[in-house]
């Protein structure tokens, strides 16, 4: 049975996860971890959080690219609920995508093509939506943590606005002082 956890005002996270694709040519669930600092204003949190995924996207002919995205993010947490054994937290949640991708430019549409011949292409967006977590606590400081985020990624390609819907779940850990 866990200790009834003192809800101290700054945490720590770490978690694994999964993040649906934004790009053409990948798996249906690309696996992500990341890093999240929270400071507990009493009925709101305010979280600092980065998520980090690196996949390869697989053209039809036989080509690829890699990428590797940094998805640092703001959210405004409400805390819903604060129970002995649990506590739930939602809000929008605001950040900026960095994507880089190597190989073949021509696969996924997020990374813009500097030229014919380049190999490696930087891109940048922005994301936006909505996050539920979720935290069991196991010990004085210290708890398991589920977190569901929906919302959607904007950046610029060819020179047009272009929005791709995007899910994602984490687990991990989460300690506080």
């Amino acid at each position: 049975v866990a200790a009834v956890t003192p809800w101290m005002r700054q945490e720590v996270s770490a978690y694994m996860g999964g993040h649906t694709p934004h790009v053409d040519g990948t798996n249906s669930v690309l696996p992500a971890v990341g890093l999240a600092y929270a400071y507990d204003l009493g009925r709101l949190a305010l979280e600092g959080r980065v998520d980090l995924l690196s996949f390869t996207a697989y053209g039809e002919d036989s080509t690829s690219a890699s990428h590797f995205r940094a998805v640092p993010s703001v959210n405004l947490l409400w805390n819903l609920a604060r129970f002995r054994h649990l506590a739930l937290r939602a809000g929008p949640s605001v950040g900026m995508t960095l994507e880089t991708q190597q190989g073949d430019l021509s696969i996924g549409e997020v990374a813009r093509q500097n030229d014919e011949g380049a190999r490696r292409s930087s891109s940048f967006g922005f994301t936006y939506g909505a996050l539920v977590n979720a935290s069991i606590p196991l010990a004085h400081r210290y708890a398991l943590t589920a977190t569901v985020f929906g919302g959607a990624d904007v950046f610029n390609y060819d020179k047009a606005l272009t929005y791709k819907l995007r899910a994602g779940l984490s687990l991990g850990g989460r300690m506080a002082f």
